[in-house]
């Protein structure tokens, strides 16, 4: 996952260098992390899953 962002971060922002788009990872940690609706949802279902409880839906 943080390499597919490290190319994204690369090829999106045309950076020279993977070693570029890492630094910038570094600096911006919140980058680093996936917070959007859908996988928030994802980490909620698997949490459920785990403890064996239902969906309050």
């Amino acid at each position: 996952m943080i390499g597919a962002a490290i190319g994204a971060l690369e090829s999106g922002l045309a950076l020279p260098s993977r070693a570029d788009a890492l630094h910038l990872l570094v600096q911006q940690p919140a980058l680093l992390y996936d917070i959007t609706a859908a996988s928030i949802s994802q980490r909620l279902d698997a949490l459920a899953a785990a403890f064996q409880v239902e969906a309050l839906t």
